[in-house]
Parts: structure tokens; C-alpha cells; sequence
């Protein structure tokens, strides 16, 4: 398990549409040790803090091995380390390896795995294709979110997998329930109960547990 590149971003307007849109999603690899905190590593931020950013968004990644799918699909062989808007660019670290509530050792820093990646308009803005959101949700290739347990200086190199969330959904699993095997109650009972799992996420799939239940009842 290794990061490849650690990308930052301050906000900046792009035109898109039409409109001057607000994004944090251009990231660009820095060089060399960058300093991570509990909501952001050094030099990065985020535009909406309303879907963006916050102790269980702190830091996206994304895994390399997704980069050939999304090049052959739309085109582009010019696509740079960040270019999916993550932090960290990871490698052999796939969603359908890493379970909500695993930790990891990323130079000095301890991260854990909150919740999946939703992509938004901003990701099609940056593919330049309309598509490119319903392509993301469709293959399960989103990446995740970390929040931090322990602060730190960090930098590409070893990642180094501290603990496993065994009886947790994987990053994968917590996706395909919330977008595609909706109504599957045992999954919703383990997901809704798994506490390293964002809240927003948890209480969506509680509320949905909820009304499957008072039906059947």
C-alpha cells in the first residue's frame, strides 16, 4: 500500500455554463512534507463546506488503479496525479478492500475511513462530460473519505494499514447500499450500526431501515 501523490487546491472560480463556480477540485501534487490537520492538509480547501470538508471529509482519496478506466472512457491520457480531485492518490488501497473504520499510518498521521465519495456537478465539470457523475456512481470507482485521528506531517510512500474493521461494510459495500441495493434490510442494519461510519450516512440509511421496517410490520 503506497500514496503516490498528496494534491492541495485553494478554492478558485472557473466558468462552467454559463456561471462562475466556486471549486476546490483542481488539485495539484505538492512536493515534499505538508502538514495534515483534523479538517485539511496544508494548502488545501474546499468551496461548499456544506458537502465539502469537515472532521469526516478531511482528506479524499482515490485509487491510481481507477486513472486507466476513467482514461479510456473519456478519452485522456494527460491525466495528472489529483486530477479526480483527491488528496492522496493511493495505490493498491481499492474500495473493495477497505472496510469503514479501517485505519491507516500515513507518515506521521493516523487516518480512518469515514465514507464513501458522492461525485457532485463539479466532477463533471472537471471531466467536461455531462456523464461523468452517473459513470462514477455506476462503477463504484468514487474513492473515499478519511478523517484524522492523529495529526501529522505526511508524503507520498508507505501507507500502512494499522487496523481492519472486520465486521464494518467495505467503502464498496456502504455504495452499492446507498445507490443500488437499496432495500436490502440485514445490510441497512449493519450499516446504520456501524459507528466509524459518517453520520450524515448512518442516519440516511437508519431513516431508510425505519420504513422498510414499518411496512413489513
Amino acid at each position: 500500500m503506497r500514496i503516490l501523490a498528496v494534491s492541495v487546491s485553494k478554492p478558485k472560480l472557473v466558468k462552467y455554463k454559463g456561471k462562475e463556480i466556486s471549486t476546490g477540485i483542481y488539485k495539484k501534487p505538492v512536493n515534499g512534507p505538508v502538514m495534515l490537520g483534523k479538517t485539511n492538509i496544508d494548502g488545501d480547501g474546499q468551496a461548499d463546506l456544506k458537502v465539502h470538508g469537515g472532521l469526516d471529509k478531511a482528506v479524499y482519496s482515490f485509487p491510481w488503479e481507477h486513472y486507466a478506466f476513467y482514461r479510456e472512457l473519456f478519452g485522456h491520457d494527460d491525466f495528472a496525479y489529483g486530477h479526480f480531485g483527491e488528496n492522496l492518490t493511493t495505490k493498491e488501497m481499492l474500495e473493495t478492500a477497505v472496510h469503514i473504520g479501517d485505519r491507516f499510518r500515513i507518515g506521521e498521521a493516523v487516518l480512518e475511513v469515514s465514507q464513501p465519495r458522492s461525485p457532485c456537478s463539479k466532477f463533471a465539470m472537471k471531466m467536461g462530460a455531462a456523464e461523468a457523475v452517473k459513470t462514477m456512481l455506476d462503477s463504484g470507482k468514487t474513492g473515499y473519505y478519511f478523517r484524522v485521528i492523529k495529526e501529522g506531517v505526511i508524503d507520498v510512500g508507505k501507507a500502512t494499514r494499522l487496523s481492519v474493521n472486520e465486521a464494518a461494510p467495505t467503502v464498496d459495500d456502504v455504495h452499492r447500499l446507498m445507490f443500488f441495493d437499496t432495500v436490502n434490510v440485514s445490510e441497512l442494519k449493519k450499516a446504520s450500526a456501524c459507528s466509524a461510519l459518517a453520520p450524515s450516512w448512518r442516519e440516511k440509511f437508519a431513516t431508510r431501515l425505519r420504513k422498510l421496517e414499518s411496512r413489513i410490520n
